[in-house]
């Protein structure tokens, strides 16, 4: 039976790529009604559930989804992907317009990120460079373009590293 959630998971991941946002959700409301899931399991429907309302502009719900993830990624002590869940929730409240919690929120990932000692593994630059790339839009947004093109720059540098690397 686990290994069909894993698989309902991975199916609602290639459909968010895919833009398929409703149905998505359609799969996961499914799953969230059934019980029995391992804490990783609820961990990522509530992260992928929370992105998949951002997407569709609801704002309130996918913030508390987020909160959910948060939550339940506390006990899984995987900085990696709480980092995520806190990428998306700075993003949800940064687009509900408030700007001061989002960058509170993004100071916790950088604090976060600096804990980490994996600092040559990819999936960590990965992370550095969505952290770049955040800061960008933000600054974007307010006006800063110099702190904008700083921190895309950044970005760019560590995808380029990256790619150098996966090669």
């Amino acid at each position: 039976m686990q290994n069909s959630k894993l698989k309902e998971l991975s199916h609602v991941e290639q459909l968010k790529n895919e833009c398929k946002f409703i149905e998505a959700l359609k799969i996961l409301n499914e799953l969230e009604n059934k019980k029995g899931f391992p804490l990783q399991d609820q961990f990522e429907i509530y992260h992928l559930k929370s992105s998949l309302l951002s997407e569709l502009g609801y704002f309130n719900e996918a913030l508390r989804y987020a909160e959910l993830a948060y939550k339940k990624g506390q006990y899984l002590k995987n900085k990696l992907r709480i980092i995520d869940v806190l990428l998306i929730k700075s993003g949800i409240l940064w687009r509900s317009n408030k700007k001061t919690e989002a960058q509170e929120t993004m100071i916790e990932v950088e604090q976060i990120l600096n804990t980490i000692n994996q600092f040559s593994s990819i999936e960590f630059k990965e992370k550095k460079a969505y952290v770049a790339l955040y800061k960008s839009g933000f600054y974007f947004d307010m006006g800063d373009l110099n702190c904008s093109l700083k921190y895309i720059d950044d970005c760019l540098t560590i995808a380029k590293e990256i790619k150098n690397k996966q090669n």
